[in-house]
């Protein structure tokens, strides 16, 4: 364009904008010709710096910084819902409600502001009628994840009309089939998101659950009544896969629950975070028979810490980290992409009700307790909000400020407190046991009798060096919840539980039982405090790795057997006055090893495919997990596997 020509264009528009005559549509939508060719100014720094603010959870400041700014550009519908958000995080629901409601009077089309007016209405007027702005955004895209998610949530809320409900649990599974519907829909690798804030602080604490005098007692009704948990240890890995290759489909979960309900049983324990369909199918299941309720004991896993020090402070991060995505999880409040060895999904289901207790780690090896211990010798008693040590060791401070961090997070996150304790095995038992021999005891004796020298061994297995005592952990004041014991315990291992000579008169009601002696000698030790046999069962393994006197070994069973020795132990603990027995365990698992027969399990990653009829470690199922036929025979004659269907390999 010549530039006399650009120059008349530049004054006719100067001259019409001063005359206000340029059209609307140009004025709303687009740059004028003017603003085309004049230097910018310079860009307004308002809306970055609340943002800021707002990620610092500064919501005052970003409020009064986001209202300044709208005077000056009330058309910025964006930085409207940020103010909307600011004043709904700060708990002003009424001023959030009157800004997101100006962002939908300006724009119709804004589901931004249909889903905040349905966040407003959640905490103003009730479930149905957040539901009603939802449903506006999911009629418009049924994939609107946010949408979905707040139906989620108010589904959730006391006061919801069963038809909320209902429509809460399709949109439930529909968030979480959104999860695997294609790189573009699925959760991304990482996300870990929240589905709701914490709740109002000044809410009172809610206790559904409490560890008192010898049991653990449920508030139902209004009124405490002491249970006896009955329950299975659920290990959810199919023939074929790891262990934390879990079933996805809620049928199978469902069919479970089912199964384990029809055996009389009234808790599961689960020993990690399972994927959303178990808690969807057990909230469905508690829904369908209030008084048949299966009740959940969840577990969180940890491995052992870099150098035996649970205090590393990486470890210790990521310990609470995954704490705090089990308790979320069950209250239906996480939304958790894919991790390698974990579950992960859109956990949209509130099952907390279900939730009696927290069993926190797993039973940890003497080595690495001995090991904390010596590190942090001398350290201070610990002393939290919600558990105290008395005259404990450091691996019982330890413990006891997990289990503080979990009360506290949930407390904080939900209002609400149940009973935690720590999985606990006789090897690190509080009572002393003569006939377990420490490594400096047998490397005297091999020297006495110039027996060779043994190996040197990187680490030193004692089973009565070292303990990690619960009546040492006690809940303080503020903690109606109270504190107890779990223990796994199976007749056969320690060597203690066979040597013993104080075991040996021993009886209950069928005749001589070393294994009732144990148990009552270990709840005395322990007095009131109620204490749960958290893992107890029998192997049908065709083999045996540990023998027993009264012939209670590890495998070698039949399912007769099997059944008449879980039946008696599970009297003998409940007459032993225990909180509970939770049979090990409802199915088998290929995946698990044998220290018999892990050496000719090779390549042991392939242990999985097969099931080992020797290995006492995979046939503790009280549901047997075998192949569909035995035609072929593992003998090395290849001809026997032509018709046979290939599932996987290479």
């Amino acid at each position: 364009m010549p530039m006399r020509r650009l120059f008349f264009v530049l004054l006719l528009a100067v001259a019409l904008t001063g005359a206000g005559m340029l059209l609307p549509s140009l004025r709303a939508e687009s740059p004028s010709l003017i603003e085309q060719f004049l230097p910018k100014r310079p860009a307004d720094t308002r809306p970055a710096e609340a943002k800021k603010l707002i990620e610092a959870k500064r919501y005052s400041e970003a409020i009064a910084l986001l209202e300044e700014y709208l005077e000056a550009f009330p058309r910025d519908n964006d930085s409207r819902i940020q103010l909307g958000w600011s004043c709904y995080r700060l708990g002003q629901f009424a001023k959030a409600k009157a800004t997101f409601a100006a962002a939908l009077e300006r724009d119709a089309k804004s589901d931004d502001a249909r889903i905040g007016l349905g966040y407003s209405a959640l905490q103003l007027e009730g479930a149905d009628a957040a539901a009603g702005w939802f449903r506006e955004v999911l009629e418009r895209d049924a994939n609107h994840r946010d949408a979905l998610e707040g139906f989620v949530v108010a589904g959730q809320r006391a006061g919801a009309s069963r038809a909320v409900v209902q429509a809460s649990r399709v949109a439930a599974r529909r968030l979480e089939s959104l999860a695997g519907t294609g790189p573009s829909d699925a959760i991304p690798a990482g996300t870990e998101r929240r589905l709701r804030g914490a709740e109002d602080p000044a809410k009172p604490l809610s206790v559904r659950a409490r560890a008192v005098r010898d049991y653990l007692e449920v508030h139902e009704n209004g009124v405490w009544t002491p249970i006896f948990v009955r329950g299975f240890n659920l290990g959810a890995a199919l023939p074929g896969r790891y262990a934390s290759q879990f079933p996805e489909d809620e049928e199978t979960y469902r069919a479970w629950l089912e199964a384990i309900a029809g055996m009389n049983a009234n808790a599961i324990r689960l020993y990690t975070l399972l994927p959303p369909a178990f808690y969807r199918a057990l909230d469905d299941y508690n829904d369908r028979h209030p008084a048949e309720r299966l009740w959940l004991i969840q577990g969180v896993w940890a491995e052992l810490p870099p150098k035996h020090d649970f205090k590393d402070a990486h470890y210790l991060e990521e310990f609470h980290a995954e704490t705090a995505r089990i308790i979320d999880a069950v209250h239906g409040n996480l939304v958790l992409g894919a991790r390698a060895g974990h579950a992960s999904g859109a956990y949209t289901a509130d099952a907390s009700e279900s939730v009696l207790a927290y069993i926190i780690g797993r039973e940890w090896e003497p080595f690495a307790v001995a090991d904390h211990n010596r590190i942090h010798s001398g350290e201070p008693a610990f002393e939290g909000r919600w558990y105290t040590v008395t005259d404990g060791e450091a691996m019982e401070n330890w413990v006891a400020s997990v289990c503080d961090w979990a009360a506290d997070y949930e407390a904080k996150s939900y209002r609400t407190l149940r009973p935690l304790t720590f999985a606990n095995w006789p090897t690190l038992d509080p009572l002393h046991h003569p006939t377990e021999s420490t490594a400096a005891e047998e490397d005297h004796w091999m020297r006495v009798y110039k027996l060779p020298a043994r190996a040197e061994r990187k680490v030193v297995w004692e089973d009565d060096a070292v303990t990690l005592d619960a009546t040492r952990i006690r809940a303080t004041p503020e903690n109606p919840t109270g504190f107890f014991a779990a223990y796994h315990i199976y007749p056969n291992f320690p060597d203690f539980l066979n040597l013993d000579p104080r075991f040996d008169e021993a009886r209950d009601h069928l005749g001589k039982n070393r294994y009732v002696a144990y148990l009552r000698e270990l709840k005395a030790y322990h007095g009131e405090q109620p204490v749960m046999v958290a893992e107890f069962g029998m192997s049908t393994s065709r083999s045996m790795a540990h023998s027993h006197p009264q012939g209670w070994h590890h495998g070698g069973m039949s399912e007769l057997q099997q059944g008449r020795i879980v039946s008696r132990m599970l009297r003998n603990i409940h007459e032993s006055r225990y909180a509970g027995a939770i049979v090990f365990e409802f199915m088998d698992e290929w995946f698990k090893s044998t220290w018999s027969v892990a050496p000719f399990e090779s390549p042991a990653d392939r242990r999985r495919m097969w099931f080992n009829v020797e290995s006492p470690e995979q046939s503790y199922g009280v549901m047997a997990a075998r192949p569909a036929s035995q035609a072929i025979t593992i003998d090395g004659k290849a001809v026997e596997w032509g018709s046979a269907t290939k599932l996987a390999g290479r």
